[in-house]
């Protein structure tokens, strides 16, 4: 759509499709913008960096008046903070503001540097995305975040001297970026995945106990499901790809019906923690998302359920899935030809200079 209207003077219209545009790359990192993230978190800043920068572009080459992409970041955070505070005051979980989002707004400002300008651009977003994970204002851990912070500066740091920029306040804050990158940075975490829900078997009570600093203590009990329960039974967390294990009493459900274990949480972060029971259906679960900082005690019957398998594909899901990511890169293609195809020069534009422009919705 932006293409569509990318040589006419609509500019309330070409604002609001610019932060869809937006809205849409942060859909792509929006499971950890929300603080439950199923894979690494290692994915997070590459995936996010790669998004803003391929929108930023399309807005770029589709709007024609100054300052376009700020406009559309000022647009779109304002919307994500409406909502955040929608989400809030109805006592939902909201997710992150997209803060660092902000530091695209350098490709509308180094206007004097065009081939610098971009790749600026990532590394302030970057720094800006590691300084608000250290200060706990966003949710992905900062040791995922940090090696790709410390590259893209690097990259940055190296550009600047490579095109000969002899500003020396932006090389001193590069040079300090990155040494506060290595400083800051730590190991790697592990990786495994989620392997999802399946058919349901009734119903079971759990409880979860915490010392707010990671330590849990769960109890599940009153099954209500007519598999019988063969006795053995663990806890198991999960969080960005990393998985935690930690026996439940053994013997007792089938014993009692009942069921308690500890588990103690290495990072901060909302975990997903799973109570598995055998049965005489196999393995059933039972979960509930828990904060690693969370104090006090929870209960809640959830669903019963016997979790989904990881299974070979077979060779037609294989095409399947090729066939999809084949359309999927043709689509890409085509978008960049269309795009690339939009004449950058107000000169070129058509001009139009009558018929008023059409009226955004709300």
């Amino acid at each position: 759509m932006l293409v569509s209207v990318s040589d006419r003077p609509w500019r309330q219209l070409q604002i609001g499709l610019s932060a869809v545009v937006l809205a849409a790359a942060q859909i792509l990192v929006m499971e950890y913008d929300t603080d439950v993230p199923q894979f690494s978190e290692k994915l997070y800043l590459p995936v996010a960096l790669l998004s803003l920068l391929s929108a930023g572009w399309v807005i770029i080459r589709t709007t024609g008046f100054p300052f376009a992409l700020t406009t559309a970041i000022v647009a779109y955070f304002l919307l994500r903070a409406a909502l955040t505070a929608g989400l809030t005051g109805a006592g939902w979980l909201a997710p992150d503001l997209p803060l660092a989002l902000l530091g695209l707004a350098a490709v509308d400002l180094l206007q004097s540097l065009p081939r610098l300008r971009w790749l600026v651009a990532a590394s302030i977003v970057a720094a800006l995305e590691s300084f608000l994970s250290a200060i706990g204002l966003s949710s992905v851990e900062i040791e995922s975040i940090l090696p790709w912070t410390m590259a893209v500066v690097g990259a940055a740091l190296v550009a600047v001297f490579v095109v000969g920029v002899r500003n020396r306040a932006v090389t001193a804050t590069i040079v300090l970026l990155l040494g506060l990158s290595f400083a800051l940075l730590t190991p790697e975490p592990a990786s495994a995945h989620d392997p999802g829900q399946g058919p349901s078997f009734g119903t079971a009570a759990l409880s979860v106990q915490g010392d707010g600093w990671g330590e849990l203590t769960v109890t599940v009990d009153d099954f209500r499901t007519t598999a019988t329960m063969a006795g053995r039974a663990w806890l198991v967390a999960r969080r960005a790809g990393q998985t935690i294990t930690a026996p439940l009493a053994a013997g007792s459900v089938s014993r009692s019906g009942r069921a308690t274990g500890r588990i103690s949480l290495p990072r901060p972060g909302l975990w997903f923690v799973y109570a598995d029971v055998s049965s005489s259906v196999g393995k059933l679960e039972v979960w509930l998302p828990i904060s690693q900082d969370f104090t006090g005690t929870i209960n809640q019957t959830r669903p019963l359920y016997q979790p989904t398998e990881t299974r070979e594909w077979s060779p037609p899901q294989y095409l399947f899935a090729v066939s999809l990511v084949a359309i999927g890169a043709v689509l890409v293609v085509w978008l960049i030809v269309c795009v690339r195809r939009v004449p950058t020069s107000g000169a070129t534009r058509r001009s139009y200079t009558s018929g008023p422009p059409p009226s955004l919705p709300g």
